[in-house]
């Protein structure tokens, strides 16, 4: 018999988070603990993708240093000879009952780590606005590497910087943002609006370039950008709908019309645009005449934070035959207080029948909307494998949403989101991603980012496979070893808590 009782001990285990290899456990508590002599199971530290047991530790294994006449606590330290080096992501469990601390006994806990490469070289990232640029002001500054993540350095202590001269003007805090399938850095600093010529400095490593689990540091940044300071726009008589300033979003079309005389255009002389720091980023590629108002149609619908200078060249607009000059004036997209939320979790790894029904959910303070009609209405879920890169499996428009598919709704009965049955399309082992376009939920004033939810599909059995076999009745043990059904039938099985278990001979996790 055993006499202890669980508790929530406070013991910290090692290794966690990134690492360069890894050939040990560690448990660390702030008073003295035991290895609990009547444990009779093992610690498991596995790869995480397959699930393969890499080092099994049998009970009452390691040694214990005790360091409390120092009041340095106490640590128990077990290693093995055969180092893991290989890149990839590892998690290692540790049994209920494994320490004692003052009689009570640890809860079974799992820790998790990433080994990833060292750092092999530095890569030139993209900035936005761009060396050169000229701004009405300057707060932010958005990091980026084409086809990799960009993140910054936690362990850092160097800071980007916004200088004029030799003097720091301004110091950055850094966030990460998904743009498209990517993260990507911005940098946010105290608004520089007055007129002169800065430097924005981000120094070298400050940012990680990982592809999975190779990664490399930036080179210094050392971009000189010119702030003309915020001036009011002549619109030469124009009145523009929507109107210079604070936007929601920029829904790919401006109307134009003349407070006096009638409004023609002449596009001989070249096209309005839409600039993000200097950098060209859309083209007005037709345009619409109804009545007094002509309309500028964009090539995209604009929806991310930050400044989209509109310019009209000189010749382009005409009231009463005469032509106006050039015409320069700024829309500022402001930051939108939602987020996407996915149930099951993307980002992890699941098995193709844990996935038949993940909830997607915008987490704002209004009901939300999804997108009707203007293009690319439907959410693309693509998979790579290890024969197949990226390719589309489906496209599910709105309205199948909305019927098949299924809402969801809050407790008070409001629309904020949809379920999909990603299992269905999960036919392969491989990476499945959820790419939701930007615009597909909206709500009153503002449209959602694009957004794209990861979730990896691996060998891993789900309950529903099992229950695919021929025997009727199951046997299911724990990972301690303890029997926890005999004779159950498939009713009994779907009760289990979340965690892994054995069941009829197959590791099984259950969700």
């Amino acid at each position: 018999m055993l006499h202890y009782t669980i508790a929530d001990v406070q013991l910290t285990y090692y290794p966690d988070g990134v690492v360069e290899d890894c050939n040990y456990l560690m448990a660390v508590c702030d008073q003295a603990f035991e290895i609990n002599p009547d444990c009779k199971s093992d610690i498991y530290v596995c790869d995480y993708s397959t699930y393969e047991t890499l080092v099994d530790i049998d009970p009452n294994s390691g040694a214990i240093e005790d360091l409390t006449a120092y009041d340095m606590g106490c640590n128990w330290y077990y290693s093995w000879d055969e180092v893991i080096t290989e890149p990839g992501s590892y998690y290692y469990y540790i049994p209920a009952g494994y320490f004692l601390v003052n009689g009570e006994a640890n809860a079974e806990y799992y820790g998790y780590f990433t080994i990833k490469e060292a750092v092999k070289e530095t890569l030139d990232l993209t900035t936005n606005p761009a060396d050169g640029a000229s701004v009405a002001t300057l707060s932010t500054v958005v990091l980026s590497y084409d086809g990799m993540d960009v993140s910054y350095n936690e362990n850092n202590d160097v800071t980007a910087k916004i200088m004029s001269g030799l003097d720091t003007v301004a110091e950055g805090t850094p966030e990460l943002v998904t743009t498209g399938e990517y993260t990507t850095v911005k940098i946010t600093f105290p608004e520089v609006s007055t007129p002169g010529d800065y430097v924005v400095f981000i120094p070298e490593g400050y940012c990680i370039i990982g592809e999975q689990y190779t990664t490399y540091a930036n080179t210094m940044v050392w971009n000189t950008i010119t702030v003309t300071g915020a001036v009011e726009a002549d619109l030469q008589g124009l009145t523009l709908d929507p109107a210079p300033g604070e936007v929601a979003i920029l829904n790919g079309q401006i109307a134009v019309s003349a407070e006096e005389g009638t409004l023609t255009y002449d596009n001989s002389v070249g096209n309005p645009t839409l600039s993000v720091g200097g950098e060209e980023v859309d083209v007005c590629e037709s345009v619409g005449v109804m009545g007094d108002v002509i309309y500028l149609y964009f090539e995209e619908r604009w929806s991310a934070p930050g400044t989209y200078t509109l310019n009209i060249p000189a010749g382009y607009f005409l009231v009463d035959g005469t032509a106006l000059g050039a015409i320069t004036c700024d829309y500022i997209i402001t930051e939108k207080n939602y987020s996407i939320e996915a149930n099951p979790a993307a980002g992890l790894t699941y098995a193709a029948d844990d996935l038949e029904a993940v909830e997607i959910t915008v987490n704002c303070s209004t009901e939300v909307g999804f997108f009707n009609g203007f293009s690319h209405n439907y959410i693309t879920i693509t998979k790579t494998t290890a024969d197949v890169t990226a390719e589309i499996v489906a496209k599910i428009e709105d309205s199948s949403l909305l019927n098949a598919e299924g809402i969801v709704e809050d407790a008070n009965g409001l629309i904020k989101g949809c379920s999909i049955n990603l299992g269905q399309y999960a036919t392969e082992i491989g990476t499945y991603n959820v790419i939701i376009p930007a615009g597909f939920f909206f709500t009153e004033g503002w449209e959602c980012e694009e957004t794209t939810l990861t979730y990896y599909i691996t060998t891993a059995t789900g309950i529903s496979s099992i229950l695919g076999d021929s025997k009727s009745s199951y046997r299911v043990v724990n990972m301690q070893g303890m029997e926890v059904l005999r004779s159950a039938n498939a009713d009994a099985l779907k009760s289990l808590a979340p965690g892994f278990y054995i069941i009829n001979g197959k590791k099984v996790l259950v969700r």
